[in-house]
């Protein structure tokens, strides 16, 4: 009995004891390499699904912002830059046509409503999506052939519609083919009240002076042989206030100060000016605005006609 109870009980317990340790350890040693293959296998998931994100990224950011072509396709021999003297009418009758049947030369009308010559938002600091569009930013980008910040700029003034043809075209042109850059600004810097100058930095683009020194710096030196002639503001008349351009301050001077800094300045970077300001439209009697202007400000068909024939006489080539 002692032996048969051995025997079976030394069976059953080795057959407990092996089946214990074949089956817990060996599933127990079975689970632990799964789960090292299962963890051997997550970084690689996370690589490929990384992979394909960043595909599916550059898909859908080629879809939304397509490549611009860098290729040059435009060649004007006139740009003219400026604001809504020159950029509101963009028909037939604008001056930039008038000028170019006047000149022979085909002109581009590169000139945008309501901006500025200089930055006017000192406390953003290039936060201010209009300033991107101010001439001291143009003409940066014109320099630098980088169009990127005004690519991006969004305006939601009316009238603005046809900014965004503007910058593609501005961007388009190749410059070192470009006989004679019109830069014409002021108005809104004088109805901003834009500062003159600083007198600690000439070329603090939040000031008038120190905006178109800026700028004419930028252009010359990327562009040495490029033709630059400033265009002045023109006379103004205010009916709601009654009062003229020669009256009227919003903290930064008369229109007439902001003439004469460019004048001055000008003289001062020996570049070209033609002033349309002094002597151009008629002003002895209140009602002169209604002979070259339609709202006392910007020009009629008439007052386009003026500018073109001014500006053609000046440059010199007017086709007979």
């Amino acid at each position: 009995m002692r032996g048969i109870g051995r025997g079976e009980v030394g069976g059953s317990i080795e057959c407990r004891i092996k089946g214990i340790g074949s089956g817990e350890t060996g599933g127990s040693v079975g689970s632990q390499k799964k789960e090292k293959r299962l963890k051997r296998g997550i970084p690689a998931k996370i690589m490929i699904y990384g992979i394909i994100s960043a595909v599916l990224f550059c898909v859908l950011w080629l879809l939304t912002f397509p490549v611009r072509e860098s290729e040059k396709s435009c060649s004007p021999q006139i740009v003219v830059l400026g604001d809504s003297i020159f950029g509101q009418v963009r028909d037939d009758s604008a001056v930039s046509e008038k000028l170019s049947l006047l000149t022979g030369q085909e002109v581009f009308n590169g000139a945008m409503g309501g901006t500025c010559l200089s930055r006017i938002d000192a406390t953003g600091r290039m936060s201010y999506t209009k300033d991107s569009l101010a001439f001291a930013a143009i003409s940066q980008a014109i320099s630098l052939d980088d169009f990127g910040l005004q690519q991006t700029a969004y305006i939601k003034e009316s009238a603005t519609e046809y900014f965004p043809e503007v910058i593609d075209t501005l961007e388009a042109i190749d410059f070192s083919h470009v006989e004679i850059l019109l830069v014409q600004y002021g108005i809104n810097d004088y109805h901003a009240g834009v500062s003159l100058d600083n007198p600690e930095d000439p070329y603090d683009e939040y000031t008038f002076g120190g905006a178109l020194r800026s700028g004419l710096k930028d252009l010359r030196k990327a562009y040495p042989n490029l033709r630059i002639i400033l265009l002045t503001s023109t006379y103004s008349w205010y009916e709601f206030s009654g009062m003229t351009c020669e009256e009227k301050d919003e903290g930064g001077g008369i229109l007439e100060d902001y003439v004469n800094k460019e004048l001055e300045i000008a003289e001062e970077m020996e570049v070209e000016v033609l002033d349309l300001y002094h002597d151009l439209y008629p002003h002895e009697v209140w009602e002169d605005w209604q002979i070259y202007t339609r709202d006392g400000l910007h020009p009629n068909e008439a007052g386009r006609q003026l500018l073109a024939e001014t500006i053609a006489a000046y440059l010199g080539n007017v086709r007979k």
